[in-house]
């Protein structure tokens, strides 16, 4: 039995690091900027101030604060804020980071004081100088800047959830401004006889098993370097790019995982809603032409002839009694040999296209075998 660290704490893990390496740029800037201010209005108190060690202990002290701070809120507070309102999350959220980076700065600055001025950590001058500082207009400035500094980390994790990982340095950078053309991997996912679900729990509980089931459904996708394109009702589209979706199969082994992880929670399902979700979906890849739409509401989009494919595929499952059609196109790419097994069907006529599509059902092969992900 073999033990991998899952996706998803990966991601989490690097979301943290990127947290404290942004933090600390900052802080350095921000240090230089102070000193500039200082030099030219000479108001330090310490005549012998050192710029480097200035710089050393802000940077130990932020990066203790992003660490914490990072993990506090990727770790911990994420998954639990995730069904709270948006201004909610995001005042608790800065308040949090606010109080670690106040902590933070004031054990930066007995740090500091002993270094520099080398007394004791009881002598009674750094308590009288620690509440100086805790009072002074610095550590208000400071306070302000990191303010900013937090919500716009906060800005910038909440675009990611909305929109995909990455998706806002992408935007910021332009890439999608003027339209590109890339080849990609779609999947199109659908909750099974979805009308007759939510004839028996009533709208608002269906809504609530959708919503968990969307839950679970992210959980498989993140774990095979998916990203949830759009929900459509009770349809969720995936996509991929072509090289993480060809990547150890990551697009099959994504509809798997996500079998694997309704089936472990179907106890909770059945408790509560009475019944355990099942689902079917089609994956095809190809060329589409991505970019950003709107004027009021921008969005980026995905168009092309692939993703209509995909769409008739889906509906042929129940013709075919298949949980999962695959077009050839897609198929002859993918290292599907041992753990799944393709069964051809052969050319179907989808509605809209003129030419025959030749798909394939695929199923799971079970070795026994059997990873355990840490979370």
């Amino acid at each position: 039995m073999k033990k991998i660290l899952s996706n998803n704490t990966k991601i989490k893990i690097r979301t943290v690091l990127f947290i404290t390496i942004g933090w600390i740029l900052v802080g350095m800037l921000n240090i230089y900027y102070n000193h500039l201010i200082m030099l030219s209005q000479e108001a330090f108190e310490f005549n012998d101030y050192d710029l480097e060690t200035a710089l050393l202990t802000n940077m130990v002290a932020l990066f203790i604060a992003g660490l914490g701070g990072g993990s506090l809120i990727i770790f911990f507070l994420k998954d639990r804020l995730r069904k709270m309102p948006l201004g909610m999350v995001i005042i608790i959220n800065m308040i949090s980071f606010l109080l670690i980076i106040a902590l933070v700065s004031i054990l930066a600055f007995v740090f500091y004081y002993y270094i520099l001025v080398g007394e004791s950590y009881f002598d009674g001058d750094l308590w009288f100088n620690l509440g100086e500082f805790v009072t002074s207009y610095g550590f208000l400035l400071n306070l302000i800047v990191w303010t900013v500094v937090t919500t716009a980390t906060i800005v910038v994790l909440q675009v990611n959830d909305k929109y995909g990982k990455g998706v806002f340095l992408e935007t910021l950078l332009g890439k999608y401004h003027n339209p590109i053309n890339e080849e990609r991997i779609f999947m199109f996912l659908d909750l099974k006889s979805s009308t007759t679900i939510a004839e028996k729990l009533g709208h608002k509980k269906y809504f609530k098993l959708l919503n968990r089931f969307f839950e679970d459904v992210t959980k498989g996708v993140i774990e095979n370097k998916g990203d949830i394109y759009q929900y459509v009702g009770d349809e969720v589209v995936i996509t991929w790019t072509l090289e993480d979706g060809l990547e150890n199969a990551n697009c099959i082994r994504c509809f798997f995982e996500i079998e694997s992880i309704i089936n472990r929670h179907a106890h909770k399902y059945i408790e509560k809603y009475r019944i355990k979700p099942t689902f079917k979906a089609a994956l095809h890849g190809g060329e589409v032409t991505t970019g950003e739409v709107g004027t009021f509401k921008k969005d980026i989009i995905f168009t092309g002839d692939v993703l209509n494919t995909t769409s008739r595929i889906e509906d042929k499952c129940n013709e075919f009694n298949a949980k999962l059609l695959v077009s050839e196109s897609l198929i002859v790419q993918l290292p599907v040999n041992g753990e799944f097994n393709a069964e051809e069907i052969g050319d179907i006529e989808l509605k809209g296209k003129q030419n025959p599509v030749k798909i394939y059902k695929v199923s799971r092969v079970f070795t026994g075998e059997e990873q355990v992900v840490v979370e």
